[in-house]
């Protein structure tokens, strides 16, 4: 099966196999199974899950959430060329994850993507300055850079993308 057979769609309650998720990294399946719903109920997420063509499929391929985000002044300097002298509204990516067996294929890029696409879209609607990632670990980090994310502080998990640079790439 190929990328272009996937689609994204949002998280909805017992359409799709949340348990069964395995990206090798417990504290993302985990969330997916137990919080994921909860957090979409309560509105402070929304969760993007990437599945397959087949209709009867419960099958979860990865999975996106994203989150509003309040950036403080002194995390702005890195990647605004003036740094902000107020709180500043951001777009938190909260996860990505994709299932292990498809880790390595371009799925985890088409949904940072697809997370850059929806914090810009939801930007022109309310304002957001940046987005943010926490990443979890300093290979995941790298992933991040490789997208032109840039580190909050030298030895920070935690990276920025102003969104004009985004738009720039839309």
């Amino acid at each position: 099966m190929g990328e272009k057979d996937l689609t994204l769609v949002h998280y909805s309650p017992k359409t799709y196999d949340y348990r069964s998720f395995y990206s090798g990294e417990p504290e993302l399946d985990e969330w997916l199974a137990k919080y994921a719903g909860q957090s979409e109920k309560r509105m402070q997420t929304r969760t993007h899950l990437l599945i397959g063509p087949e209709p009867e499929s419960r099958y979860i391929y990865g999975y996106i959430a994203i989150a509003n985000f309040r950036l403080l002044p002194e995390e702005t300097s890195l990647f605004f060329e003036k740094p902000a002298t107020y709180d500043l509204s951001a777009t938190r990516l909260v996860k990505l994850a994709v299932a292990e067996e498809y880790q390595g294929r371009g799925l985890g890029g088409a949904l940072l993507v697809h997370a850059m696409q929806v914090s810009l879209e939801a930007a022109k609607l309310s304002g957001s300055a940046a987005m943010i990632v926490d990443a979890l670990n300093e290979h995941v980090r790298s992933f991040y850079e490789r997208y032109g994310f840039v580190r909050l502080e030298d030895d920070s998990l935690r990276l920025a993308m102003s969104m004009a640079t985004i738009a720039k790439a839309f």
